[in-house]
């Protein structure tokens, strides 16, 4: 359970504010709304404990994890000798999450209770297919599954940086390169220029650098008060839920994100149905999985349609959350009675899918940026090199 610090409205129009325990977001908005409040600002409260060793473990260290213990409790080792053997070979931030992990178990938890005490370093997902290995007897089956879909997850995410390190890169030293030219190249030229009959873009360019020169200080102000606006209205719920449906809509991104969104309910949705939770948590904890905050919203409303009586693959059908065969292969599934292994199967193609998408995005971003880059620095660099070259001429 989370402690959110929060600022609300009441209805009639008086200011609130104080904190809340809730296990997410979602929740913490239904508990104001049912106290009759509209949030309009929160964040959660880091108490003590959450100091540098209650940080979360890597995907990378959750699936070598998963692995390592699935491949020990299958052997027979005790569940705490397996933990103890695991912290062994880790990083010291997490072989001190471990030897708390250790410590509860020892206390008298189950692996899974232990995990839902320490739900600051383990995902909801993870905890309740663990609890459902524990009550069917197939933990080390679900383990590895879990360990194989943690590292099919850690790779999509390094893909994903890949693609956008290269090019923010490129941004940067263009933004460097103008700010260089601006401030530094092109007032060295502009009494030259002066006087003279000068083309449009020199002069624009011209006193876009004399703001630059007079100004540092108003125009690192306006920045710095952009970048603090931008962060403060990402933090307001309606604004990010609004800036999430909006990505959805992006002509590219939102196409992209649909695939991410339906690998992962896909994949998240399987494996919990596959390990016996029932449908209908399995999605609601699926649905809690998405970092998409309105996919998240959707979802949540869908289950209750779901709880009303309607079929999973018709709600879904009806969205455009996740790609247009989503729905189909839904109904595939409830229909053969196989709604976990095509779900499963799913889940991989939209993953390979993602991971196409993406080679395909830096391929083309790549290039992109090189030439906008060229188009920028050329531009700020024809504007004072032309009109020189033209009084040059007049001189000879």
């Amino acid at each position: 359970m989370a402690r959110y610090r929060y600022k609300a409205l009441a209805i009639d129009g008086s200011k609130k504010q104080g904190e809340a325990e809730a296990e997410d977001e979602r929740q913490l908005m239904e508990k104001l709304r049912k106290e009759e409040l509209f949030c309009c600002w929160y964040v959660r409260v880091r108490t003590p404990q959450m100091g540098r060793w209650r940080r979360r473990m890597k995907l990378k260290e959750l699936s070598f994890f998963c692995h390592q213990m699935s491949a020990m409790i299958q052997a027979g080792i005790p569940v705490t000798r397996a933990i103890e053997i695991c912290g062994q070979t880790a990083e010291e931030n997490t072989r001190m999450l471990l030897g708390q992990l250790e410590a509860h178990i020892r206390g008298g938890c189950t692996l899974s209770e232990a995990m839902k005490e320490m739900d600051h370093v383990f995902p909801e997902l993870m905890v309740r297919v663990t609890e459902a290995g524990e009550k069917s007897g197939r933990l080390p089956q679900l383990l590895e599954k879990l360990g194989e879909r943690c590292s099919r997850e850690n790779s999509l995410r390094q893909k994903l940086r890949n693609v956008m390190t290269y090019p923010l890169i490129l941004l940067a030293v263009t933004a460097a390169a103008s700010c260089f030219l601006f401030t530094v190249v092109v007032p060295q030229f502009a009494l030259l220029l002066s006087g003279s009959r000068l083309p449009l873009v020199t002069r624009v360019m011209l006193k876009i650098s004399a703001f630059l020169t007079d100004n540092p200080m108003s125009v690192l102000f306006f920045c710095m008060f952009l970048t603090a606006a931008v962060w403060g209205a990402i933090q307001i719920p309606a604004v990010r839920l609004q800036g999430s449906r909006l990505l959805l809509s992006l002509p590219v991104a939102g196409g992209l994100l649909r695939i991410s969104n339906g690998a992962r309910f896909a994949s998240s949705f399987s494996i919990l149905y596959g390990s016996g939770v029932d449908a209908l948590e399995s999605m609601e904890t699926a649905g809690r999985m998405m970092t998409n905050l309105y996919v998240r919203e959707r979802i949540a409303q869908l289950t209750k349609e779901v709880k009303g009586g309607r079929m999973l693959s018709e709600v879904f059908s009806e969205e455009r959350l996740f790609p247009p065969a989503f729905g189909a292969m839904a109904a595939a599934g409830e229909e053969s009675g196989q709604l976990a292994r095509i779900l499963g199967q799913a889940g991989i193609f939209y993953e390979e899918e993602e991971q196409r998408a993406l080679e395909q995005l830096l391929a083309f971003l790549e290039p992109a940026m090189i030439l906008l880059m060229g188009l920028i620095v050329g531009t700020i660099v024809m504007a004072v090199v032309i009109p020189l070259y033209s009084l040059y001429s007049q001189m000879m």
